[in-house]
C-alpha cells in the first residue's frame, strides 16, 4: 500500500489492485499499535490484543518515509534498509513470536496467532 498525497495505492507482487481517495496518515508513533493483518481489539473481553485475523503470506513489510511506488513495479526478492526506512520487518527471521526491525530504528514486532510455512525458492 502506498499513501501519496490523499491517494492510496494497493500492489500485490507489485501490480496496482485498488485505489482509492484517503487522509494522509499520521506521523509514526511509537507508543500507538500497529496491527498487520489483524483487527486493533475490539471487545473487552478478548484475552489478545487483536483479532479477526487475515489469512495469506507476508513476506517482509516495511514503511517508509516516501512513497516508494506511483505505477506497476517488478518486487524485489527482499528488500533493504535506507535512509527513508522507518520500519523493516522480514518474516523469515523471526525469534519465536517475535519480529526485530531491520532498519536503524530497531521497532520490535509480537506476532499472535501466525501459521509458520516454508516458502520454495525458486
Amino acid at each position: 500500500m502506498v499513501y501519496s498525497e490523499l491517494q492510496q495505492s494497493f500492489y500485490l507482487n507489485g501490480k496496482l489492485i485498488h485505489q482509492a481517495s484517503a487522509p494522509a496518515p499520521g506521523p509514526f508513533d511509537k507508543s500507538r499499535l500497529f496491527f498487520l493483518g489483524a483487527q486493533e481489539k475490539w471487545k473487552e473481553t478478548q484475552t489478545k490484543p487483536a483479532g479477526l485475523f487475515a489469512k495469506g503470506i507476508m513476506r517482509m513489510f516495511r514503511i517508509s518515509k516516501v512513497a516508494r511506488y506511483d505505477k506497476e513495479f517488478e518486487p524485489a526478492d527482499r528488500f533493504k534498509s535506507d535512509a527513508e526506512t522507518v520500519v523493516l520487518f522480514d518474516f523469515a527471521k523471526p525469534e519465536k513470536d517475535l519480529l526485530f526491525d531491520a532498519s536503524p530504528n530497531k521497532n520490535k514486532g509480537t506476532i499472535y496467532n501466525a501459521k509458520w510455512v516454508d516458502l520454495k525458492q525458486d
